[in-house]
């Protein structure tokens, strides 16, 4: 029933209309009697149509005129005027929450007090037994005076059904027309997931709803929405709210407030509101978040430890739970160590900023996959929709982990859930990024073989556009922020001027601060007024060194941290710094300096062992058996190496060039005659193809150039085919040339390239059949890494060979076995398969390719560079009886040594 301005209900004459809802229609009146102006809302049609609803409305009306509070709005009575009923409330001006909201989102600054009133109004309420139930932005008034007045309160109970549980059609909300599309969103989309379900409900939904109109308020969007109706309340039963748009300048102890709000399990959500108001109303005075607030928005001072209320709690390990911002590490130093799988000693670590969880990437089920392990468990729990992973990083409130997979950038929740993509990425290989607090993404996605500039995305997902320049054969690599959001450090590698940067999203020129070509890492101080130090590596060694606050550089002289620091295969630090004092790096058996060439037999018996101790190196023996060629980084260049000979009967090695560029060589293939080696290098930029004879003392001579990286993998027995990998963006694919003129010296001459094989997947490892008629390669077109086989030169049918994870397929002299490794990482399996063929008939039916079952040789520890470079870690002797293979020797076990309060076990922070 609409009301016209000037109608009658009893003492009441109608004013204004002021909108209308679910629960019926509310107006402007005055109270004739009394004088003064009132809200009145005329219920629904038919509401009286049931006495005992009618009598329990009465009742509990009463309840809800006897709340007084400053922050609810008061209801002055419950009224009939002929076949109408309706409600007498105060009048409350100003704008509503939602009318606000629309404005745009709130600042924290200003929506704590807000905050505040919202938790002290609905713990009256709570107190006097009366819920809410329909709490949302539209019920929320704010004056001109800042004052918050909820409305309705306790309306959504006293207008539904008196049963034990609730039945959605009487709702408030969703007995609205239907044409009310956004009153059906707005009020959908704050009913909490016991609501939704249509379960009893106590004042838990409630606290719900108010971390729903929190989060809203914070960010200007719904934490809850749909399409319809429907949908919505499919994200309140199966999704999270999404974090990462919340400002950056929301204290922990507000993110840690919204989350506790918005748990799906009763059991885990805050379960009284008057703990919020306790948390905020600290906020407010000053103690906790708002210091941490003006950190995050710019401010200097320096990060740390707090413990919680109840004092400082250490968790079995030693990892400090964090409660309230502006932490202080705690004088106890803790030094304990984790064993590792070794399938965690595969891939990069990553530590969460709060020093609680470190995430690791590991083979399951054939697909590399992200696992998080809290610091305090034995437990790795993996997070789902993450596979194929190739590296990650944390978001800043260590409630999200950003990774890069299927050529994307994605993210995910750490308590799971689907990920959500975030931009595509403009090439194939990639390396760590960073997530600043302004939710600014920077990463990396070039290589010394592959130079770039760094790459900038939102964290809500956009297309990523280039954020530094590079130039010429200068790759940037390993950004960080720095606490604030702004700042950042990397390194610059291929340049002319390598070493650490400082730059800013402002400002992205950048400053060197060091010359080493290390990743470098951000530690914070360790108490007010301590020093902050940038710990980076030089000559093996992890180095820390005072970094002024204030200006941002370096100060005083570095500190050797330890002797022989442990490194990933791409030369970055294998550590980790949290904002609360932990250190975690690598410990016990070894990624990089345990790596031996040895002789297995086919049983895995070391027969003998060449060279020295080294990094992983790829396999290349001459066809004579009497050479390997393996590149070496060079002492104190962290991103150059070159070729040098060993020669296995005498055990003497020989330096064989000296470009100080060939970083990621591949494979050095050898000619049928053990005289020239062909191999990838990459002096001006681009990975080109270079050849040299064994016996000059002259440079290489440049063989093929072209526009996109090239890795060689096989030069055919005949001498007249080069297969090599070609990289181009997100693609690995095969090609092959045709090689021109007489002999094997420099009178060979490369024909145009042929591409053999193009698809959207990684295709690599190319090995021709001593025949010549097929080739084996690996390819992901299944999902994980496998074998196939395909004619030569045509390309005309194909043949699965492994089952399971496998790469680095290789032949035997004769053609008769092909040999392959399957499994993960550091737990590889050399496999064997008989192999028989037959080739094109006169009639020219395609040919069949036919082989055996796979059966097991040996197990090794063998390593392996990025799939897209096609290198071997083995091969086998011509006769198929020997395997010269690249291994890990573990003397020790692996372990991940964590160090709390590590300034102070280190001697750089002083007892207070």
């Amino acid at each position: 029933m609409a009301l016209e301005a000037g109608a009658r209900l009893g003492q009441y004459e109608i004013v204004s209309s002021l909108g209308a809802g679910g629960m019926g229609e509310v107006y402007r009146a005055r109270d004739m009697k009394l004088g003064r102006e009132v809200a009145i809302k005329v219920l629904p049609e038919g509401f009286s149509d049931e006495p005992a609803r009618m009598a329990r409305f009465d009742r509990e009306a009463k309840v809800l005129a006897s709340l007084n509070h400053n922050n609810i709005a008061t209801l002055h009575g419950f009224e009939t005027e002929g076949e109408t009923q309706f409600l007498v409330m105060e009048l409350v001006e100003g704008e509503t929450l939602a009318e606000r909201i629309k404005r745009g989102a709130i600042p924290v600054d200003e929506a704590l007090p807000l905050f505040l009133q919202i938790a002290e109004g609905l713990e009256a309420a709570h107190e006097n037994g009366v819920i809410h139930r329909d709490l949302k932005p539209a019920n929320i008034k704010v004056n001109d005076d800042g004052q918050v007045k909820i409305l309705d309160f306790g309306l959504a109970k006293v207008l539904g059904p008196e049963t034990a549980e609730i039945d959605l059609t009487h709702s408030p909300t969703l007995t609205a027309d239907m044409t009310q599309r956004g009153v059906l969103l707005g009020t959908a989309a704050y009913m909490s997931p016991e609501q939704a379900r249509g379960k009893a409900i106590d004042k838990r939904t409630d606290i719900w709803a108010f971390g729903c109109v929190l989060y809203e308020m914070l960010t200007g969007r719904r934490a809850f929405q749909g399409e319809d109706v429907s949908l919505t309340l499919a994200e309140v039963l199966k999704s999270d709210p999404d974090w990462s748009y919340l400002p950056a300048a929301t204290s922990e102890s507000v993110r840690r407030l919204l989350r506790r709000c918005t748990e799906k399990e009763l059991q885990r959500r805050l379960r009284d509101i008057g703990e919020a108001r306790i948390l905020v109303k600290d906020l407010l005075s000053g103690s906790t978040g708002v210091e941490e607030s003006r950190r995050r928005q710019g401010g200097r001072r320096p990060w740390g430890w707090i413990a919680t209320s109840a004092g400082s709690l250490l968790i079995l390990a030693g990892v400090l739970v964090l409660g309230r911002s502006a932490p202080l590490i705690p004088k106890r130093v803790l030094r304990y160590s984790i064993p590792l799988a070794q399938e965690e000693l595969t891939f990069r670590h990553a530590l969460s900023p709060d020093g609680r969880y470190v995430a690791v990437m590991a083979v399951a089920g054939g697909a590399t996959q992200v696992f998080v392990r809290a610091l305090d468990s034995w437990e790795l729990r993996p997070l789902p929709s993450t596979e194929r992973v190739t590296e990650l990083f944390w978001s800043p409130d260590s409630r999200q982990i950003a990774f890069f997979a299927d050529n994307k950038l994605k993210k995910v929740a750490v308590s799971g859930g689907p990920a959500t993509e975030l931009c595509d990425v403009p090439g194939l290989l990639v390396a760590p990024g960073t997530w600043g607090r302004d939710d600014i993404i920077v990463f990396a996605t070039s290589s010394r073989s592959d130079p770039g500039p760094l790459r900038s995305v939102p964290a809500t997902g956009g297309e990523s556009s280039p954020l530094t320049t590079a130039e010429p054969g200068e790759s940037h690599r390993f950004p960080l922020f720095l606490p604030g959001g702004s700042h950042f450090l990397y390194t610059s590698v291929g340049g002319s001027s390598p070493g650490i940067y400082l730059a800013s999203l402002d400002d992205t020129a950048g400053r060197r601060l060091l010359a080493d070509e290390s990743s470098a890492h951000f530690a914070p101080a360790s108490e007010a007024g301590g020093t902050r130090y940038l710990l980076f590596l030089r000559d093996g060694k992890l180095m820390a060194q005072p970094f002024g606050a204030d200006r941002l550089e370096l100060a005083g002289e570095p500190y050797v941290l330890l002797e022989h620091a442990p490194a990933w295969d791409d030369g970055a630090a294998a550590i980790e710094i949290s904002e609360n004092g932990t250190l975690v790096y690598l410990g016990g058996g070894s990624r990089e300096t345990d790596s031996r060439f040895s002789w297995f037999d086919r049983s895995g018996n070391v027969i003998s062992s060449e060279g020295s101790v080294g990094p992983p190196a790829p396999v290349a023996l001459s066809p004579n058996e009497e050479v390997m060629a393996v590149p070496r980084r060079l002492p104190g260049r962290q991103w150059e190496s070159d070729l040098f000979l060993w020669e296995l009967t005498r055990g003497v090695e020989t330096r064989f060039t000296f470009q100080n560029t060939v970083d990621f060589v591949g494979n050095a293939l050898w000619s049928a005659d053990s005289s020239r080696i062909l191999f990838s290098a990459n002096p001006v930029g681009v990975v080109d193809l270079f050849s040299k004879d064994i016996r000059s003392s002259g440079p290489p001579e440049v063989f093929l150039e072209t526009e996109n990286p090239k890795y060689v993998t096989d030069w055919s027995r005949d001498g007249r085919y080069v297969l090599y990998t070609e990289l181009k963006g997100t693609q690995a694919d095969l090609w092959y040339l045709t090689l021109e003129g007489e002999g094997t010296g420099s009178e060979i001459r490369p024909g145009e390239p042929v591409s053999f094989l193009q698809t959207e997947f990684l295709e690599s490892a190319g090995q021709l059949s001593p025949d010549g008629k097929w080739i084996a390669y690996m390819s992901d077109e299944s999902g994980v890494l496998e074998v196939y086989v395909r004619p030569f030169p045509t390309g005309g049918g194909k043949w699965k060979i492994s089952s399971g994870h496998s790469i680095q397929p290789r032949w035997r002299s004769d053609g008769r076995e092909l040999f392959y490794l399957s499994g993960p990482a550091l737990k590889r399996t050399l496999m064997s398969v008989a192999v028989t063929t037959v080739s094109v008939d006169s009639s020219g039916e395609l040919p069949t390719f036919d082989t055996g079952t796979p059966e097991p040789l040996f197990a090794v520890q063998a390593n392996a560079f990025h799939p897209a470079f096609g290198t071997f870690f083995y091969s086998p002797s011509a006769a198929g009886q020997r395997f010269l293979v690249n291994h890990i020797e573990m003397r020790e076990d692996p372990v991940l040594n964590v160090v709390v309060n590590w300034q102070r076990a280190f001697g750089l922070a002083q007892e207070r």
